[in-house]
């Protein structure tokens, strides 16, 4: 966080800001703590890194690969030691306790404007509200908490940009659509079909586009589906070994009907969307 006088000349509001929020998900409570301070200096980070061999000298990182080295133990890029910084003891304490509970974490921070931290807490077995999608006949399990909002991509004005990315306007923000069969390619895991050809809707007059809206740091993104099948609870049980190690998804449940279904959470397909984009 900056000094007074610093948060003045970048013409900000001389008291400084920390928000934290608890959001609850399929996976657990995500803890969010985001400031307005003045982000984190990467190149000081990398600078630092090398002088203590946590880098190779000509060493490619990615802005979250560098942002992650705060956690490694006695790193810090305080010129002084004081009562509050300096130690690099803070950041590797959060490490090693997340690590210890099976949580995790993720930083996000732009110069001048912030950072962000947001920290899962996973829990061994839960009871979520949550929608029951299609996605190419194949039945997905979509946590409710995690959705800003449903909406039908028929009733606004999708345009195409230079770079073929599918926009729309909702309430003064251009929103990105991603159809998440793209982020779900592979054959049917559970084998679930409906049998129903979904394409020959698209010549009904009823037909509609249902996203799902989700927001991360201010930004939006809509996941575009085939069909919303229901809304149930359902209880959220952990993958095995080899099915956690798949992107995307964080559990399994037993549907209504009785037949076992994935859960995805798509704050992580979002993630990984917006990292890929703030990269480019």
């Amino acid at each position: 966080m900056e000094s007074t006088q610093e948060r003045i000349l970048h013409q900000k509001n001389p008291v400084a800001m920390v928000k934290i929020a608890a959001i609850q998900d399929a996976t657990g409570v995500v803890l969010i703590i985001e400031d307005d301070g003045k982000g984190l200096d990467r190149e000081k980070i990398k600078q630092k890194a090398l002088a203590e061999g946590l880098i190779k000298p000509g060493a490619h990182l990615t802005d979250k690969e560098l942002n992650l080295l705060i956690l490694e133990p006695g790193f810090s890029t305080a010129d002084k030691i004081t009562d509050l910084s300096g130690r690099g003891v803070g950041m590797d304490v959060v490490k090693r306790t997340l690590d210890l509970v099976g949580g995790s974490i993720d930083i996000f921070t732009e110069k001048n404007i912030g950072t962000t931290f947001s920290i899962s807490l996973p829990t061994s077995l839960s009871i979520i509200d949550a929608l029951v999608v299609m996605v190419k006949g194949q039945r997905y399990i979509i946590p409710l908490l995690e959705l800003s909002e449903v909406l039908d991509l028929n009733s606004y004005n999708l345009e195409k940009t230079s770079t073929g990315e599918t926009m729309f306007n909702l309430r003064g923000k251009v929103v990105p659509v991603q159809k998440l069969t793209e982020y779900f390619p592979q054959p049917s895991i559970t084998g679930v079909l409906d049998g129903h050809d979904d394409q020959s809707d698209k010549n009904n007059e009823n037909f509609v586009r249902p996203a799902l809206i989700i927001e991360m740091n201010q930004s939006k993104v809509a996941f575009e589906i085939d069909k919303i099948v229901s809304q149930q609870q359902v209880v959220v049980k952990p993958l095995n070994d080899k099915l956690s190690t798949l992107p995307g998804y964080c559990g399994g449940s037993i549907m209504a009907d009785g037949e076992a279904g994935m859960i995805v959470t798509l704050r992580y397909l979002a993630q990984k969307y917006f990292e890929k984009y703030s990269n480019n």
